[in-house]
């Protein structure tokens, strides 16, 4: 691989990384779109750049997460309690989403995805969820299916999921905004493994795959990308303690948003 890509996947992945620490999400709806317009560039057929963008993407999102929840649990930003309401069938939907994205391309579900992304960001825009008098719980009725849906979305979209976890944690669980972008990257590094593995399990043995992929993960090119993730991941956790929880959630809406544009367009 020539400098000047390893230069731009490295500032591809601060970008990502910056991402990831200020709004919990991972990273991939930045790593996701950008490697599929990489890797055709370098004259892969668009399934199996897809493919391959997308399990490498998920493989950068785990990493990503980690280096957000460490600064945000030292922060005091991550509630633990609610981890594993979400994430074990997330874990579930995110391998059969890999699974499923692994032997289809998907347009269809990302139409649905674009679709409740938009009713997301208008909840959220608009602060549904923290209406006076509603209190922090969690009830597993509602976590569990959310957890298997965003996983298996996410992992279809080759995203962590964190596009599902914040408007949730917001919406259902009733967390404090100041929380969930860290409790999103702690649900996430868990959803981002299991569907990394289900990218790499179904690649193996797949033909005409560049030097240095394991399975549908490109490790060569997520090297730099972790790199510059490292550093701006934490960076991003800073920004988000220290602005207003109003201020977040009107930038996680337009966020939100802009992925759903994304996605139709």
């Amino acid at each position: 691989m020539i400098a000047s890509h390893l230069l731009l996947l490295f500032g591809v992945g601060s970008l990502a990384g910056l991402l990831a620490g200020f709004f919990g999400v991972g990273g991939g709806v930045i790593l996701g779109p950008f490697l599929l317009f990489f890797l055709q560039a370098q004259g892969l057929e668009v399934n199996l750049a897809a493919r391959l963008a997308f399990g490498t993407s998920l493989f950068c999102a785990f990493f990503n997460s980690v280096f957000s929840v460490y600064r945000h649990n030292r922060q005091r930003n991550v509630e633990w309690r609610v981890v594993p309401y979400l994430a074990v069938s997330a874990i579930v939907g995110a391998y059969l989403g890999s699974s499923v994205a692994s032997q289809l391309p998907g347009e269809i579900l990302k139409k649905i995805l674009a679709l409740v992304l938009v009713v997301l960001a208008v909840q959220v825009f608009f602060g549904v969820g923290e209406k006076a008098g509603k209190a922090f719980r969690l009830d597993w009725r509602q976590t569990v299916p959310i957890g298997f849906l965003a996983g298996f979305f996410a992992a279809m979209a080759g995203i962590g999921g964190g596009v599902f976890f914040v408007p949730a944690l917001i919406l259902f669980v009733h967390l404090p905004v100041k929380k969930t972008a860290g409790t999103s990257s702690a649900i996430i590094i868990f959803t981002t493994f299991a569907a990394a593995v289900g990218y790499f399990i179904h690649g193996l043995g797949t033909p005409n795959l560049p030097p240095g992929c394991l399975g549908y993960v490109y490790a060569l090119a997520a090297a730099p990308i972790l790199l510059g993730s490292l550093f701006f991941s934490q960076l991003g956790a800073y920004l988000n303690s220290v602005l207003p929880p109003k201020w977040l959630r009107a930038f996680f809406g337009v966020f939100l948003f802009g992925i759903f544009l994304k996605l139709v367009f």
